[in-house]
């Protein structure tokens, strides 16, 4: 669960793949239709970034996109962590 608004969570984790099935934003409950919302993989020693969730109410129902915004998550992890982005510095080609 988290609040409404623009947020940043790092979480540390095992090597692994992972997938979305649920959450809770603001008064809102999603969860994926199928049982997954989306995979990524977490490789040891790497900082992993499984998506950019984008809740909204669309014709008075609530749904979420989960779009892949790398540069998007780099500009927010440098504002909000600089210490880590520094030392998980961006792939080259991003």
């Amino acid at each position: 669960a988290v609040p409404p608004g623009i947020g940043l969570y790092l979480f540390p984790t095992r090597a692994g793949r992972y997938c979305m099935t649920g959450f809770h934003y603001a008064n809102f409950d999603f969860s994926a239709e199928s049982g997954v919302r989306q995979c990524f993989e977490v490789r040891a020693g790497k900082l992993s970034y499984s998506g950019t969730l984008a809740p909204r109410v669309e014709d008075g129902k609530p749904v979420t996109r989960q779009v892949q915004d790398p540069q998007g998550f780099r500009v927010l992890l440098e504002e909000r962590y600089p210490i880590l982005a520094k030392q998980f510095p961006a792939p080259a080609g991003d």
